[in-house]
């Protein structure tokens, strides 16, 4: 039996899909007993888990996994990764977030408006970022209580500091899964753990684009993808304000969810408007998947100032729409992308751009060629098998 660990995250159905019902079970974490299901659906395969009150040893003697699967290495997982048998395997699939959490991953992420600005993000209220993570708009109701009830029971149930527990779990991996191998080589030339690497991808291009249809619509320029300020929004207003815009057309940045809410992205929104006027157009409420591909569609040039990486499914969508995408040359998306040969371009081709052309018909089927042999529905099903087989492998 695999155990699949998870947030209750948009992107976790497709995991759970390809890894289907067969020698697999799939815990969701949860932030207190009988919290609602926001993105998941519940099945016989999936369960729930709430941090710091079940029991992770009775739940592992009852399972009985020969792996775990920690899809994104949520700081609520420590506890139950720290008793983990040695006997069992363990597979941490590095999104992101998670792996640039560690304190040498996360060095030099902003930039220079983005640094001065600092100040704007230590107002930003942790009740703030409790509701975003709960979706809810008010603290007065069950769930935040509950939620933060349950936080406080969870800390004092963990021995140790958080500090020690991450740097035990890190180091307790025995396989670390992604795509993006230049993610992996950059952990390990930061951090001497032991674990190897193994390919994971779970989202297939048709699962990602839908049926939103093949091409743009579109002139609007796309910033960023959430309010964090890993996005360095304000040094990318300040690195295309030297472009002509064309008339109608929209400086589009997504701020509908993130860990900054508050009053950066009120700053956010404040400089938005000071450097764009009408042109700039704040996304401020979370739409569906579908939706979110629509307005994606509009946009013939995107703007993707992280330091590290980060929106890689907004990424590849845009690509393979057709947009124009810039990146910063030390992400490693960027270096992903023009390792497979694709067509996406440097931050720094951009100071001496006044008019924003989009990429050619040609170009943009080679992205899709290209895209479609690295993300096709049986590159993702060999994925999966590949890491099944990790429970029966004989490391040696």
């Amino acid at each position: 039996m695999i155990l699949h660990l998870h947030t209750d995250s948009r992107f976790a159905n497709y995991t759970i899909e390809v890894f289907g019902k067969e020698n697999s079970f799939h815990l969701i974490g949860l932030r207190y007993p009988n919290q609602e299901l926001r993105f998941v659906t519940k099945q016989s395969h999936v369960n729930t888990y709430v941090f710091g009150w079940n029991s992770p040893e009775k739940l592992l003697a009852k399972i009985k996994p020969a792996m775990v699967v920690v899809h994104f290495m949520d700081i609520r997982w420590y506890e139950f990764l720290s008793v983990l048998p040695k006997h069992i395997k363990l597979v941490w699939i590095f999104w992101g977030g998670d792996g640039y959490s560690l304190p040498k991953m996360s060095e030099n992420l902003y930039d220079k408006y983005t640094s001065q600005g600092f100040k704007h993000a230590n107002t930003v209220s942790k009740l703030d970022k409790m509701k975003a993570e709960l979706g809810i708009k008010s603290v007065f109701n069950f769930p935040f209580f509950a939620s933060l009830t349950f936080e406080f029971l969870r800390k004092r149930r963990t021995s140790g500091s958080s500090e020690k527990i991450k740097n035990e779990v890190y180091s307790r991996v025995n396989y670390c899964g992604t795509f993006l191998k230049e993610d992996y080589e950059l952990l390990q030339s930061k951090y001497a753990f032991s674990m190897k690497w193994i390919d994971a991808r779970f989202i297939s291009l048709e699962q990602l684009i839908g049926n939103s249809g093949d091409h743009i619509s579109g002139n609007n320029i796309l910033i960023g993808n959430s309010c964090t300020m890993e996005n360095n929004h304000v040094d990318a207003f300040q690195a295309i304000q030297h472009i002509n815009l064309d008339k109608g057309q929209q400086v589009i940045c997504p701020l509908s969810y993130g860990k900054d809410l508050g009053k950066y992205r009120d700053w956010i929104v404040e400089e938005g408007n000071r450097c764009f006027g009408q042109s700039f157009e704040p996304l401020m409420q979370l739409m569906p998947l579908n939706e979110y591909t629509q307005v994606l569609r509009t946009c013939s040039h995107a703007i993707m100032h992280h330091n590290r990486q980060q929106a890689f499914n907004n990424v590849l969508a845009l690509v393979y729409l057709g947009v124009k995408v810039y990146l910063k040359p030390e992400n490693t998306i960027y270096s992903f992308l023009k390792r497979i040969g694709c067509h996406v371009y440097s931050m720094n081709e951009l100071n001496n751009v006044t008019q924003l052309t989009p990429l050619s018909s040609s170009l943009v089927d080679e992205n899709r060629k290209l895209l479609r042999g690295e993300f096709s529905q049986q590159k993702i099903r060999e994925s999966a098998v590949g890491i099944v087989q990790l429970a029966t492998k004989k490391d040696g």
